[in-house]
């Protein structure tokens, strides 16, 4: 009820946030992917050493852990980053990140519905 009482621009500024700390929070898990998984290690991800499979093609700062998080969340199509099907954390990160974004997503649609609902209805 809290955010059905927000005045409009308090909301448009919330869901921001939440959309830019989903962003971030995780980029910080791709990131730790690459780290952990011995991604940024790699000097041409183009031609990885034989034993070596990357799990995110070109993570190699954190700010491209956010962008791909970025296009991940959004769905806007991965260019050359993107996921190594044989790298299970990688898919495993990957559907929590869509899963958590669908219902941020869908709680800020509920939330403008309700809102426009409410202002019809005055």
């Amino acid at each position: 009820s809290i955010l059905v009482e927000m005045r409009w621009r308090w909301m448009l500024l919330t869901f921001s946030g939440a959309f830019v700390a989903h962003w971030l929070f995780f980029a910080c898990f791709w990131y730790l992917l690459a780290y952990t998984h011995g991604d940024l290690d790699v000097l041409d991800h183009s031609n990885p050493p034989e034993n070596h499979t990357i799990c995110v093609k070109y993570i190699d700062s954190f700010t491209a852990a956010f962008s791909f998080s970025l296009e991940t969340q959004l769905t806007i199509g991965y260019g050359t980053m993107y996921p190594d099907g044989d790298c299970p954390a990688a898919i495993a990160l990957l559907a929590v990140q869509m899963l958590l974004g669908l219902m941020v997503e869908a709680l800020i649609t509920g939330n403008y519905f309700f809102e426009v609902i409410i202002i019809l209805g005055k």
